[in-house]
């Protein structure tokens, strides 16, 4: 890996893209070189340009002053730069090539640096570090600055932060600026070490404490207590109980009684 100034020293004198031609000044970045947070915007503008240095127009104004608001400053552990080094024609917006051309300085800026955070501040600087992140390509489209900032991602070990760039703030933008509050005051917490991890949050990172046994304590057991068997009760057997005999009773033999027998009775002195 090069040297800091072997990094610095090449982006001073680099004529890799187009925009070496109509340059004034390399925009290199400024702060602490050790920094434990670092803000990457998108490109120099006008006064950048003029004066080697980034975020020192009406943007840059608002972006000390947010950053005063929640304690930080540019010239106290804090390390500012951009994902192009020189300024596009009118404020254009960075071409891919042009990204492309610059990014490796970004890329050593970040190794050598080596924050603890980092929030990018624009669309630009916010899918090209995305990337980073995923692993591919990132559609400008389904991801905008607004779905993404002020959520936390993992880059490298560091926390990248996303929000919005001071100057879609300074178009009137409203919901940007309450954004740019709120993620810069989230930056400031996760430096302070006031925002648990997700682990922290959940406990999984404590061993744990011994406590009280949740076992069941004894009381009424809720099931169905046993209780008769309608089944198995005795009871009268119907069949068995004596009752009124439904048989018929005996009663007269209405067979014809025996009588005189006609053949043996004398009849007027005849045997039959």
């Amino acid at each position: 890996m090069r040297t800091w100034d072997d990094v610095r020293a090449d982006a001073l004198c680099c004529t890799r893209c187009r925009l070496s031609r109509g340059r004034t000044q390399v925009v290199f970045g400024v702060g602490d070189p050790k920094a434990s947070l670092m803000f990457v915007g998108e490109a120099p503008g006008f006064h950048e340009d003029r004066l080697g240095e980034p975020f020192v127009g009406r943007a840059g104004r608002l972006l000390d002053s947010l950053c005063a608001d929640v304690g930080l400053s540019r010239n106290h552990g804090v390390y500012i730069t951009n994902v192009l080094k020189c300024r596009p024609p009118a404020n254009r917006d960075p071409q891919p090539d042009e990204i492309a051309s610059c990014r490796p300085y970004l890329q050593e800026q970040l190794s050598h640096i080596d924050p603890g955070v980092v929030v990018t501040l624009g669309a630009f600087a916010t899918r090209l570090l995305l990337e980073d992140v995923t692993g591919g390509p990132i559609d400008p489209a389904r991801v905008p600055v607004s779905r993404v900032a002020g959520y936390r991602f993992d880059l490298a070990g560091r926390t990248l932060i996303p929000t919005f760039h001071p100057a879609a703030a300074l178009r009137g933008n409203e919901g940007a600026l309450a954004c740019l509050r709120r993620d810069l005051r989230l930056a400031a917490d996760v430096l302070a070490g006031r925002v648990p991890t997700a682990a922290e949050a959940l406990g999984l990172n404590r061993p744990a404490q011994p406590g009280p046994e949740h076992r069941r304590e004894p009381g009424r057991d809720r099931r169905r207590e046993p209780g008769p068997d309608p089944r198995r009760e005795p009871g009268p057997d119907p069949r068995a109980e004596p009752g009124p005999d439904r048989r018929r009773e005996p009663g007269p033999d209405r067979r014809r009684e025996p009588g005189p027998d006609p053949r043996r009775e004398p009849v007027q002195g005849r045997l039959l």
